[in-house]
């Protein structure tokens, strides 16, 4: 019994994919998460306050108008709250962080909470207060 020609396969396994992504995305958060930061941080302070509030009107729907940094975004504001972890996945994959897992909750999360929170993974928290 002759042995079967050798095929040439040209489609890549299908468990390769998941672990091609995971590589990936491993990779472009390392060097934020290892460098911890540096020069380009302080531009990214400066960026964050304009960046949650343009978040929060293109996710949550909310109009910029009512915006304000003490305003709860789900009880005062009308946000959903199954917004909110959008909300919190963006901003870290915008500014390469992680922020709280309560500012997702949504209980009594504000702008302004995520603006501390913000600033707090970025290393600028002290120079903002």
């Amino acid at each position: 019994m002759p042995f079967p020609e050798p095929t040439l396969r040209t489609a890549a396994p299908t468990w390769l994919a998941p672990v091609l992504f995971c590589c990936a995305i491993g990779l472009l958060h390392a060097p934020a998460f290892a460098q911890g930061g540096g020069a380009s941080n302080a531009a990214k302070c400066d960026q964050a306050a304009p960046a949650i509030e343009k978040a929060i009107v293109r996710i949550l729907k909310i109009p910029k108008a009512r915006l304000q940094p003490g305003l709860r975004l789900v009880e005062d504001l009308g946000a959903s709250d199954q917004r909110l972890p959008g909300l919190t996945m963006h901003l870290e994959d915008e500014f390469l962080v992680v922020l709280p897992d309560e500012l997702a909750d949504g209980s009594g999360t504000t702008m302004k909470a995520y603006v501390d929170a913000l600033h707090k993974a970025l290393g600028c928290a002290a120079r903002r207060q």
